[in-house]
């Protein structure tokens, strides 16, 4: 199916007066104000009046109430109102009377309670397409009475989108079923002394999966204690949808973000809804408020009724730049019903890279040099694809590692006569280079990956500069004295940087030396190496294979994040 939101953000928390455990009402409350966005009409001792009188806006309905067999006419809803003679508005009272006339309510015995009957629903009660109603009392979706069965009236005729309920009789407590239910729905996480407590914390995710869980848990029934306290047949909850409505979700659910530096894309993917003008994407830091407003396009796979949602406009630097991205239903009422928050993790930091021939400076800029300020940016966090499962983690890759903010600096000077073949090789040159993706080569090529493509196991940094085409110059001299090249356009240096195991690359300094621990889920708050230089013997460029003569030299800064993932990073 395709995952809609709810049409409204009002959501209508009611029980009865006499109703079973009060606190299962009053829980739900609290999940629905951690939620935020929503629009709550919670009230412990819902009155005739109120139930005559639904509020059509009404998206989200609980009531928690008993369901009543009348001479197996029919079932009814009872009310916290006791007789009609305590109602204190006469006019009031006398609509009330014509409403018992005509069977609409009734007086139930012995009690003497005012409860609603089926009839008074099917012409009163109607809902938003998108709607979740569940009525929380004894066989309010029970099969064995279809005639007077209310899940049925609520579907067909009070166009309920989804509608929950139990098929026998109920006693649910607020550590049930229901609880479970609507705090996966939410992902609030809020859950009190939950035995099935995910970790880390989960998020939101539609109500089939979620239903599906619970029955995976035997969370969808409840056992029926007879008057001696003896345990019956089970009750059993059942959720199902009308046919028409697309409801899915009660929150928006991110499950990972993709940054695309060149294109300055942000891609989100989760469950959304669909109402496109609906959306909006904001990280939480920015004072700005959104990333994008009426710039992000909402994609749906028919074929995995996964979605995506693209945004441009994600600042290169400063506030909003990094922090935790949210996908909010914007209802125009100045309330947004909010996702989790994924955190978009930025590392700051300094390279200095430099090429030394023998003789040079040790404390010189050496034959070639690149300093350049690094930004790494992107969501590492670990993410579920099914509620419950365990968190994976996934291949990051960083399309650009350069602070946009800095040009990098190079210089290129020196040089080196060879032993085999006589040839004097004189490097010269120095500016800076911005950044530039898009030019063939780069004109700084920077690239990166947070674990590696093919095999997650293998690498978990890699980090690869290079000046490109055209800003190192290069003058070569035979043994004679004649210059056979001049100016010839040669990059100063490339580098890798790895982690973890031996690979198969050049210039490969860093094996074991950098610590991240991102993919156990113990998340640190940094890329670091040794304090002193990285050194190590390399092949350079026109220079011989068999003269590994030129010494590389790696400064790096430590590399700090900002919003790093932690263990309560919901996924």
């Amino acid at each position: 199916m395709t995952y809609e939101l709810p049409s409204t953000n009002v959501v209508c928390l009611y029980s009865v007066e006499n109703a079973h455990d009060q606190e299962v009402t009053a829980e739900l409350k609290t999940y629905f104000e951690k939620a935020e966005g929503y629009s709550i009409d919670y009230d412990p001792n819902v009155s005739i009046a109120k139930l005559k009188h639904l509020r059509p806006d009404c998206s989200v309905l609980f009531l928690n109430t008993h369901g009543i067999a009348d001479n197996n006419r029919y079932e009814a809803l009872g009310s916290g109102t006791h007789n009609l003679n305590e109602i204190g508005d006469a006019n009031l009272r006398q609509e009330l009377q014509q409403d018992m006339d005509h069977d609409l309510i009734y007086e139930t015995s012995p009690s003497g309670h005012i409860a609603i009957t089926f009839e008074l629903i099917r012409q009163n009660w109607r809902f938003p397409k998108n709607s979740f109603v569940f009525i929380n009392g004894c066989m309010s979706f029970n099969d064995a009475l279809q005639h007077v069965s209310l899940s049925a009236i609520l579907m067909n005729d009070c166009h309920a989108g989804v509608v929950g309920g139990w098929t026998q009789y109920s006693t649910p407590t607020a550590d049930s079923g229901i609880t479970y239910l609507f705090d996966r729905l939410l992902g609030t996480n809020a859950r009190r002394d939950d035995p099935h407590r995910e970790v880390p914390p989960q998020r939101p995710f539609d109500w089939v999966r979620i239903f599906q869980k619970m029955k995976d848990l035997g969370l969808d029934t409840a056992p029926i204690l007879s008057e001696h306290g003896e345990e019956t047949i089970p009750t059993q909850m059942r959720i199902e949808p009308n046919g028409v409505s697309d409801l899915g979700l009660l929150a928006p659910s991110i499950e990972y973000v993709e940054i695309d530096e060149v294109k300055k894309e942000v891609t989100l993917h989760g469950l959304f809804g669909t109402d496109q003008s609906k959306i909006r994407v904001f990280v939480r830091e920015c004072q700005d408020g959104y990333v994008s407003e009426g710039d992000c396009e909402l994609i749906l796979d028919t074929s995995t009724n996964e979605q995506t949602i693209v945004c441009k406009g994600l600042p290169d630097s400063g506030t909003g730049s990094a922090g935790y991205i949210v996908v909010a239903a914007d209802y125009e009422n100045g309330k947004f019903v909010q996702s989790n928050a994924v955190p978009i993790t930025a590392w700051k930091g300094k390279f200095t890279y430099t090429l030394r021939l023998p003789g040079q400076d040790p404390a010189g800029s050496g034959f070639g040099q690149i300093t350049a300020d690094v930004l790494l940016r992107g969501d590492i966090h670990r993410s579920r694809k099914k509620p419950g499962e365990a968190t994976q983690s996934r291949f990051s890759a960083f399309k650009n590692v350069k602070d946009p903010g800095t040009p990098a600096k190079f210089t290129s000077g020196g040089s080196y006569t060879g032993g085999d073949n006589g040839l004097t090789y004189e490097w010269h040159g120095s500016g800076t280079v911005a950044l530039d993706n898009k030019a063939p080569g780069g004109r700084i090529g920077i690239a990166g990956w947070h674990r590696h493509s093919i095999d997650p196991a293998h690498l978990k940094l890699i980090v690869l500069m290079t000046t490109g085409e055209g800003e190192a110059l290069l003058d070569v001299t035979d043994k004679d004295g004649k210059k056979i090249i001049t100016d010839m356009m040669s990059p100063i240096n490339s580098l890798y940087l790895a982690e973890e195991k031996a690979v198969d690359v050049p210039n490969d300094f860093l094996q074991k030396s950098v610590t991240w621990a991102e993919a156990d889920g113990k998340y640190e708050t940094c890329y670091d190496i040794p304090a002193k230089p990285v050194t190590s013997l390399i092949v350079y460029g026109p220079i011989s294979t068999k003269e590994k003569i030129i010494t590389a030299e790696l400064k790096w800064e430590l590399l700090k994040a900002k919003y790093a993932p932690d263990e309560q990073t919901p996924g």
